[in-house]
């Protein structure tokens, strides 16, 4: 007080500015967290596909916006490019989409990610045109590229069951949509079973419990529909059939929809394109083996095995399937382990023609042979598609894109192909084998251990990886800011686990 007295009216008024000042700073404090002065935090991300370019994007864009503590993030890749499933294949002079090709016109983070990238889409596919439906014997149902006989042909067949899917599948959407507003407002989950109540409440969350054949026959939709469109649409984008899950069977349902797009020259130019922007270090060549659990008082950091060295971080970021990583996860309190096996699909491309005496159309010209063959269960194949180049250019000889769970033999090639040349084929465990009921994992493996593909049993596609791509930068961010977005260690996850925002 002596001192006070003792100060000019000058000294006193600068005084309390300064301490009206600090009240009010230390109220913004406590209503914002921050994260502790003069800490790095050392990241690691396992994997740079969509979902680990995804997370450093997001998570460096979300750090610039709040001003927020010092990061090292690196990102370990056992390849020796990005973007893991999401990849091109040289056929000829071309390239063509080997892995994830198509995008809905819904999926608003891959349409901004290509904005931001100042990256071309693909709208309107040079290779599209009329399609069928194929048994292995005869066709269900088969368009001509006429569009008001193929939409007669279509409601003599189906009546207005695919007017009754498309309003199924874009309330869908419109309720997934939600996704987008609950992130941007800063909330996180720590299960994909809340985030799926977020979105679309309990419906949402039993959908991945039911099979898409139970769900649709719930809804009214005959039989006749169930095992010819939408098993063609499940055998074509997942491989699976109805009996598959329910939500990740609306998804490859929403795939038929018009509309749908991909990125001029490759959809691996976003990978290429997020990480170089974000300005972290890539290791490529650099298989993680193995995650040690390391905590002393008041302290826990991760230390990675890559290669024959060891490194230590304060983050982890698993954005590779548990299933594929083959990594040993050692002095966990809950030990992450794989949560079921992985759908073989087998993608290859042919140049040639179709043999059309196979598919009992050898009379009709060759605008009216459809360029995407569906097949019902119990064909040898998937489906065969017409390929354009990633620069939507068709090449003087037809590529096929041909999708089997099996690898075919020469004799069957011969049977669907004249002429034909294989030119490659590759393997894929390309996403969960889906086999309702099952149990979701957790996006939390440990307090600072976030796994991004636990989403994918839900639903595996480039959207359903980016959102959860997010979701793991939002969890980050509340680590770095003293926001803590659980309320206990993380336990073996259920289907009935407890919700938790941020």
């Amino acid at each position: 007080m002596m001192l006070i007295r003792e100060m000019r009216t000058v000294e006193m008024q600068a005084f309390f500015s300064c301490f009206l000042l600090c009240i009010a700073l230390d109220v913004c404090l406590s209503a914002t967290p921050t994260p502790p002065t003069g800490k790095t935090w050392r990241i690691a991300v396992v994997g740079a596909g969509i979902g680990g370019s995804g997370y450093v994007h997001f998570l460096t864009e979300h750090e610039k916006k709040s001003g927020g503590g010092q990061t090292s993030i690196e990102v370990f890749e056992q390849a020796d490019v990005p973007c893991g499933r999401v990849t091109t294949v040289k056929v000829g002079n071309d390239l063509y989409e080997e892995g994830g090709s198509i995008l809905h016109p819904s999926n608003q983070y891959m349409r901004n990610y290509t904005e931001i990238l100042g990256l071309k889409r693909i709208t309107d596919d040079v290779s599209d045109g009329p399609f069928g439906i194929f048994d292995g014997v005869n066709w269900d149902y088969r368009q001509t590229g006429s569009s008001l006989w193929d939409t007669i042909t279509l409601f003599l067949r189906y009546g207005f069951e695919p007017l009754k899917l498309n309003w199924l599948v874009d309330n869908m959407l419109n309720s997934f949509k939600s996704i987008y507003n609950i992130q941007n407002e800063g909330k996180a989950f720590t299960s994909p079973r809340d985030m799926l109540a977020a979105m679309g409440g309990q419906e949402f969350v039993q959908l991945p419990q039911m099979t898409l054949a139970d769900y649709l026959l719930s809804k009214g939709f005959s039989l006749t529909f169930i095992n010819e469109l939408a098993a063609g649409a499940a055998r074509v984008n997942y491989g699976q059939n109805t009996t598959m899950g329910g939500f990740a069977g609306l998804v490859s349902l929403a795939g038929s929809q018009s509309g749908l797009w991909s990125v001029l020259g490759g959809n691996n130019q976003v990978c290429y394109g997020l990480l170089k922007r974000s300005g972290v270090r890539v290791n490529y060549n650099s298989r993680v083996s193995r995650i040690r659990r390391i905590s002393s008082p008041g302290k826990t950091v991760y230390e990675l095995t890559i290669g024959n060295a060891t490194r230590q971080f304060d983050i982890v970021i698993l954005a590779s399937p548990i299933e594929k990583a083959n990594i040993t996860f050692v002095d966990f309190p809950v030990t992450p382990k794989p949560n079921g096996i992985f759908q073989q699909t087998i993608a290859t491309f042919v140049e040639g023609s179709l043999n059309r005496s196979y598919f009992h159309l050898d009379g009709i010209s060759a605008s009216e042979f459809p360029t995407d063959v569906l097949t019902t269960e119990g064909t040898f194949f998937n489906s065969i598609g017409k390929e354009s180049s990633v620069n939507n250019t068709l090449p003087s000889i037809p590529v096929y894109k041909v999708f089997s769970r099996d690898a075919l033999q020469a004799s069957q090639y011969e049977s669907l192909f004249n002429d034909s040349r294989v030119m490659t084929s590759k393997v894929w465990l390309a996403y969960p084998h889906y086999n309702p009921p099952h149990v979701i994992p957790s996006f939390v493996l440990d307090d600072q251990v976030f796994y991004v593909n636990a989403i994918e049993w839900v639903a595996s596609a480039m959207e359903m990886i980016s959102i959860s791509a997010r979701n793991a930068a939002l969890l980050t961010a509340g680590v770095l800011h003293n926001v803590s977005p659980f309320d206990a260690p993380p336990t073996e996850p259920t289907m009935e686990s407890k919700r938790d925002e941020l």
